[in-house]
């Protein structure tokens, strides 16, 4: 079964790649301070300090990293800011030590944690929140990069998010499953297999529904036929609520207030889709 996605293809592009500087922001994020100019001094190399300024640059505009991948102009700025010749400077080469080391140097400057088991393990919990709530996955994953934003924790592939969020919503639907199958009485289950069924008549129809279905179609006739058929859907929800109601409320979680938490998202290019429900 093929993995499921959060992110449209170009969303996830974008997240998961270098940011797209102007000429003023360029200037803003690559800036040379005097504190950032002592860092460079430990650096032993032209290249070595060129990709860290960029590094350094790209991070705080997103608050990730992006590993090996730079673009050229950005390259060029920071060479020429540094008053290196830019064809000499060759930060595709960079080690994996030196970006590791570039790493924890960004965060320790910058006051942020690295993305670890701990953090994981806290950003677990507030999915879950989430995930109970019923907060479609890209809202989620919007949420997700705030928070650690937030906490000044740095923020993980687009990948990873996304493993924690289908994982947490995976383990949701298991508990609900095992919820159902331990505490939904015989009678209850009867009900809602009954609803699921095809009415009669309706099976060489084209477009074939279920009771349950229908059910969401509410007639807005005036006629006293189909006042009546209203009133008798309703009576048939209304009784299944009152069976479902006791174990969906042992189920529920006081921390809904994730849905009205921080309306706008800082994350840009990732827009939301209010139809996407789990």
């Amino acid at each position: 079964m093929p993995r499921r996605e959060i992110l449209a293809a170009h969303e996830k592009e974008a997240f998961d790649s270098p940011p797209v500087f102007n000429s003023v922001e360029r200037k803003r994020f690559l800036d040379v301070t005097p504190r950032v100019q002592a860092i460079l001094r430990t650096l032993q190399t032209p290249s070595n300090a060129v990709a860290f300024l960029v590094r350094l640059g790209y991070f705080k505009a997103t608050k990730r990293f992006f590993g090996a991948e730079f673009r050229t102009v950005d390259v060029e700025f920071a060479a020429r800011k540094l008053g290196f010749l830019p064809e000499l400077i060759e930060v595709e080469d960079g080690h994996k030590a030196t970006m590791n080391r570039h790493r924890r140097m960004i965060l320790t400057y910058l006051g942020f944690h690295k993305f670890d088991d701990a953090a994981k393990s806290v950003l677990h919990t507030e999915i879950r929140s989430m995930v109970r709530s019923q907060a479609s996955p890209k809202f989620i994953f919007r949420q997700v990069v705030d928070i650690l934003e937030h906490r000044k924790v740095e923020i993980p592939s687009s990948w990873t998010l996304t493993e924690l969020i289908l994982d947490a919503i995976q383990q949701h639907k298991s508990e609900l499953s095992a919820t159902i199958e331990n505490q939904l009485p015989d009678k209850t289950r009867r009900t809602l297999d009954a609803l699921m069924q095809m009415p009669d008549g309706d099976m060489d129809s084209v477009l074939q529904r279920t009771k349950l279905a229908l059910l969401k179609r509410i007639s807005q006739s005036m006629r006293p036929a189909k006042i009546k058929t209203t009133v008798d859907d309703f009576r048939v929800l209304r009784e299944l609520y009152r069976e479902i109601a006791p174990i969906a409320a042992a189920r529920s979680h006081p921390r809904r207030h994730w849905l009205l938490r921080q309306g706008g998202s800082k994350v840009a290019g990732i827009s939301d889709n209010s139809a996407e429900w789990i």
